[in-house]
């Protein structure tokens, strides 16, 4: 909060100083295209998928999804476990009473609230099966 303070108060006081960027140490990124968001259970660790899960969600980001049954899951929050759950890559592994594990590369994750093909947000242990995959 400090350095935002002095920031605010140099623009106030008109004593900002400017600096000039020079464009070849800078990089560009372009924009954020559906694909990017597909979540491929083989390739993510456990973190992995729940920071895609998490940063997916503003406005004007697709969400993160992958398929189940031939249906896009959009997957809309998660919680990391405790406990090391192991086993096939995409593979549903247990249901709880707030969601269910989904297996990633090197643990289990809890899958608290998908949507399936457009309809309304919820718990996923009422939409899913375990031992299914998700694509």
């Amino acid at each position: 909060p400090n350095m935002l303070l002095r920031a605010v108060d140099a623009i106030k006081n008109k004593t900002v100083k400017r600096l000039q960027q020079n464009p070849d140490e800078g990089a560009y990124f372009t924009r954020r295209y559906p694909k990017d968001s597909y979540l491929d259970w083989t390739k993510c660790t456990a973190l992995e998928a729940h920071n895609l899960i998490r940063a997916m969600q503003g406005p004007g980001y697709p969400p993160a999804y992958c398929q189940y049954n031939g249906k896009t899951c959009v997957l809309q929050a998660s919680r990391l476990l405790k406990e090391n759950i192991q086993g096939s890559p995409g593979r549903i592994a247990l249901k709880r009473k707030n969601g269910v594990i989904v297996l990633a590369k090197d643990r289990g994750l809890l899958l608290t609230q998908i949507e399936i093909d457009g309809q309304k947000p919820q718990n996923p242990r009422h939409l899913l099966d375990t031992g299914e995959d998700f694509s």
